[in-house]
């Protein structure tokens, strides 16, 4: 019985171990295949460090700020490109310059990586001594983005670096070069042996000074560093010959400026973090002649600065952006030459929008997917062509070009390096372009030679590839594709021009170039493909973003009040007010009998202004707007006064407060104070606070009473879709127009509130007089700064020449937000309903309404449209002038009133629009192939229908099981029965038989009893059993 269940049972489940066995397989395969697909675009990663420096010639005279004089044979010297011989050619074995050239030519430290691996020759001759001016690992032998921190930085030799501040209670600068390429950072500390103190800008930092210095123990170690010698000790080895050393410490760290000002700055000091780094004990190499201290690694890891500044609540998204431009020269005292934004991205200075690229890795280097090359004549830095440029596409193998590594954005490379299966393409088009063959030796060039060689332009992946509906033409927007690639309008393209691939030499005289065809597998856009661009790596969206900007940083430059404002994660509130004074609350009528002796109980109400909402919720180490308001009462601590943040851009303070009848007859008497003397309270110095999340804007209008305090006396509230509003919900605000106006011949000596209203106005007032109606309110438009104008800001040579630098007028960048009329969610009021310092929005609740959006994106057409209309600055001027005639008031636009404006030649307006939302579907990987896209539906086609049939045998193996489960009760029950009656008809058969033979027991045969007993059972369990 038990045999012959068991049997049964394994009948039934022999279908189900089958399939389980298909299951197992197929999904064995499509891991199989998805390791095999996955592997085509994933790189491996490893540690390398950012280039050294240029030639040491130049290092050296640069570092004594000697100037360079142009040779007088420059402008007779035509350009000259020939194509480099191959050095084993016989005719070329004698000739030194050719064999010089291809001893010292330029490879990436990554191509060296990849030649070292598969056992190719490094250099032709074998000579290290300057095989490079780059550096690479060896393997180790031993153990709106409104919201950022912006810090200048300096040029290098060949890269740029910023000013870090280490130790306490006075923190040491370290200059360090700015490296997206690797996620170490380290300089050279006390004690360091022959670590460069005469090259760098900086004195060993000495532990010493600092309080809240720690070396690591032992059992502190990171990053699988094995402790040796009672520290934390590790070293880097490059293959040019520079190695350091150095133990893992930690101190408190922070970004500034370069100078003990800008360090002191509570701003600056207030994004410090204590932080692990490096401090080199031993260097060798490029590390010691270098122009900055160290290195600080920036690559997508854990361990860097931006990361960790984010996961301790300094910063509100995990992002960073690197403006570069190129300076003439270096100084120990630092030549500004660009900007770092930390935990957003500011575009006051960008001359176009933003364009994202997707970063195909999660971790590691910024990776994009390069889809086309092209060259363009006539020069230009920007994507922008006119019909007089022309454009040639370059053949080339798009898996092998970003195949390996892939093509990386590396901030620490110098130059470029591209994928030498393209060279031989690239060559044909550059000869068709410009008649001759590209090289890398050499040459001079006259200012107008160097400024109409090719433009080089590289066609990225876009991060989504959803079109913009607010975009209706991509070929007028710089750092769009455009009509290129029409199938791919909106890929970002990147402009590479002379200006940054040509490298001038003083020591020579000469120019070159810059880009080189030496990479096997995978490229390097390297700092120079960097410059002229404010690049934004966005590592918490997986995205490189690329706008077109002159990355300008000189504080000098740029007036006090047209600054911008601060970044930070704190909540600032403005002094508060006097909006209902104690007697307003007591009760008067106690005083009738004139009771001077009594005390009457009542309250007062502050309000200040929100004037930045930070991002401080659930940070402990911010400043919420409760407890910044809280920080600027008067009241004694005693009183226990109430600091509630209302969400409508104001907080409110209730203060206990007590009068007795002879001061209530003073309170009384309290008047406003004649107009001479309000300017000594300042009452009226009041401004629109920051719009808060619930769409509103507060400004309070305030007055000096007699008794020494500011007394509310009007308050103003709007409607506005910027700051907190914009950022709780991009549904909101899908879309914001950022517009550039320009304005010649005006000198930006102040920029006050009075000019920013003013502005504001004249732009709604334009759009409502061309469009018939309104468009949007004063509060859309967000004013991110003011500042000088310069003529040919990027003409390196004019300003070189220049002791004072020409400003031409100034410049107002502004956005505009395009708000979308959609109905809230339940989530939304419910959100809003909750205190004002504990909101965290969850974006997951949030539903765009297409509809809605879709509106929005023809408004915003429209705003651009008005914008870039040729009558525009004639009817804004109009408007502008009107205004300062009907008010009386001094502005920067009174220079408009003079009769020799002419807004038609003396202005300029740029306008892009800006998508505010980010495509949570993000590509890792790069583009499909159709075949391997084919391929992978087929599989999931078949997936689906294994697993529909594997559920169907599931439920009938099931309904098997119980159906004989059942059958098999019952038939049990059954045979109880037949076989006790089979054993009654035994026992009476037996006793029959006895009594007819009438033989006695003691007689009977032997084993005739046995058999007769026992062979009628077992008939009868055959039968049953049968």
């Amino acid at each position: 019985m038990t045999l012959s269940k068991i049997m049964s049972g394994r009948r039934r489940w022999t279908p189900i171990a089958v399939l389980l066995s298909i299951r197992f397989c197929q999904l064995l395969m499509r891991a199989s295949f998805a390791a095999a697909y996955l592997s085509k675009q994933m790189s491996i990663t490893f540690d390398l460090q950012p280039t050294g420096a240029l030639l040491y010639q130049r290092r050296y005279l640069l570092d004594k700020n000697e100037t360079f004089p142009i040779p007088e044979h420059w402008g007779q010297r035509p350009a000259v490109y020939a194509t480099i011989p191959d050095p084993d050619d016989p005719q070329y074995a004698e000739d030194y310059d050719i064999q010089h050239f291809h001893r010292h030519r330029h490879l990436s430290r990554y191509e060296l990586q990849y030649r070292q691996q598969n056992g190719i020759d490094l250099q032709l001759d074998g000579d290290w001594t300057n095989a490079s001016h780059h550096r690479w690992l060896l393997p180790k032998r031993a153990p709106s983005f409104q919201h950022y921190q912006a810090v200048p930085l300096s040029q290098g030799y060949g890269t740029h670096y910023a000013n870090l501040w280490i130790g306490s209670p006075h923190p040491q600068r370290k200059t360090l070069i700015v490296d997206t390429g690797s996620h170490y950072m380290a300089f050279p500390c006390v004690g360091c042996k022959n670590c460069g103190d005469s090259f760098h800008t900086d004195p060993y930092f000495d532990p010493r000074k600092s309080k809240t210095f720690h070396r690591l123990q032992c059992d502190e170690c990171r990053d699988g560093i094995i402790c040796q010698k009672d520290v934390c000790l590790f070293e880097q080895a490059y293959t040019e010959g520079s190695t350091w050393e150095a133990i893992q410490v930690r101190d408190r760290v922070f970004c500034s400026g370069s100078d003990a000002l800008d360090a002191a700055d509570p701003r600056h000091e207030r994004y410090a973090i204590d932080f692990m780094f490096g401090c080199q004990t031993t260097m060798s190499g490029l590390f010691v002649t270098q122009l900055a201290d160290g290195i600080i690694g920036m690559s997508a890891h854990p361990a860097t600065l931006p990361k960790q500044m984010f996961d301790k609540g300094k910063l509100e998204h995990n992002m960073f952006a690197l403006c570069y431009r190129r300076e003439l020269g270096t100084s120990k005292r630092g030549v500004h030459a660009g900007s770092m934004t930390l935990g957003g991205v500011s575009t006051s200075l960008d001359s176009g929008p933003i364009i994202y690229a997707q970063n195909i890795v999660k971790f590691g280097w910024f990776t994009v997917y390069v889809k086309n090359i092209y060259i363009r004549s006539g020069g230009g830095s920007s994507t922008l062509s006119s019909g007089s440029h022309k454009i040639l596409k370059v053949t080339m193998d798009v898996a092998a070009f970003n195949s390996g590594k892939g093509v990386i954005v590396d901030s620490g490379t110098t130059d470029t390096y591209l994928n030498q299966q393209v060279a031989k393409e690239f060559n044909k088009a550059w000869i068709k372009i410009t008649g001759s063959s590209y090289s890398n030796m050499p040459i001079s060039l006259t200012k107008e030679q160097l400024n109409m060689l090719p433009t080089i332009l590289i066609q990225c992946q876009a991060f989504s590839e959803a079109k913009d509906p607010s975009i209706e033409n991509y070929d007028g927007i710089p750092g769009y594709t455009g009509s290129l690639d029409p199938s791919s309008p909106n890929d970002l393209l990147l402009a590479i021009p002379a200006t940054s691939y040509m490298d001038f030499s003083p020591i020579t005289g000469r120019y070159m170039s810059r880009l080189y065809f030496t990479e096997s597998a995978g490229s390097v856009l390297g700092s120079n493909a960097m410059q002229g661009h404010n690049v934004v790596f966005d590592w918490e969206n997986g995205r490189v973003g690329f706008a077109e900007s002159s990355c300008t940083y000189d504080k000098k430059y740029v007036p006090e009040a047209s600054r911008e404002v601060d970044h930070s994660g704190d909540c600032v509130v403005s002094d508060p007010v006097l909006t209902r004074p104690c007697l307003e609350s007591v009760d008067k009528d106690l005083c009738e009998n004139n009771l001077t002796s009594i005390a009457l109980l009542g309250t007062e109400r502050w309000t200040s202004v929100v004037e930045h909402s930070g991002f401080a919720a659930g940070n402990q180490d911010s400043v919420t707007c409760n407890r910044a308001a809280a920080a600027l009462s008067h009241s004694d601590p005693r009183d226990h006064t109430v600091v509630r943040c209302l969400g409508e851009g104001i907080c409110e303070e209730e203060r206990p407060c007590q009068l007795t009848c002879a001061e209530l007859a003073q309170a009384m008497e309290v008047k406003p104070l004649p107009e001479d003397r309000q300017s000594q309270y300042r009452c009226e110095d009041r401004s629109w606070g920051a719009c808060d999340v619930n769409c509103k804007q507060v400004r309070i209008k305030a007055v000096a009473f007699s008794d020494g305090t500011c007394h509310e006396v009007h308050r103003e509230l709007r409607n506005c879709h910027i700051h907190a509003c914009a950022e709780f919900d991009s549904c909101r605000v899908p879309y914001v127009v950022h517009t550039v106006v320009g304005i010649r011949g005006a000198p930006l000596s102040t920029w006050t509130e009075e000019s920013q209203e003013m502005f504001s106005k004249a732009l709604v007032a334009v759009m409502k007089n061309k469009s018939g109606s309104i468009l949007f309110e004063e509060g859309d438009v967000n004013v991110l700064t003011a500042l000088p104008w310069y003529d040919d800001d990027n003409d390196l040579e004019r300003k070189a020449k220049q002791k004072e630098v020409e400003v031409a007028g100034f410049r107002i960048v502004a956005e505009i937000a395009v708000f979308a009329e959609a109905t809230q969610s339940q989530s939304d009021l419910e959100y809003l309903s909750q205190p004002l310092n504990y909101k965290e929005k969850n974006s997951a609740n949030v539903n765009c309404d297409h509809d809605a959006i879709f509106a929005a994106a023809k408004l915003a057409l429209q705003i651009k449209q008005i914008l870039r209309d040729d009558d525009f600055m004639v009817r804004f001027t109009e408007e502008i002038k009107r205004t300062l005639t009907d008010s009386n008031i001094g502005t920067v636009f009174t220079s408009l009133l003079n009769e020799n404006f002419r807004p038609y030649d003396d202005s300029l307006v740029l306008a892009w629009t800006i998508s505010t939302t980010i495509d949570d579907q993000i590509n890792m990987f790069g583009p499909q192939s159709p075949h391997m896209a084919t391929l992978y539906i087929l599989l999931r086609i078949s997936t689906i229908i294994s697993t529909m049939i594997l559920v169907v045998l599931t439920l009938w193996s099931a309904a098997i099981t119980c159906y004989h489960n059942v059958k098999w009760n019952v038939f049990s029950a059954h045979s109880s029965i037949a076989y006790q009656s089979v054993t009654a008809s035994e026992d009476a058969f037996f006793a029959e038989e006895q009594a007819m033979r009438g033989t006695s027991n003691n007689k009977s045969t032997p084993g005739f009893k046995s058999h007769k007993l026992t062979s009628p059972k077992k008939r009868a369990r055959a039968n049953f059993l049968s």
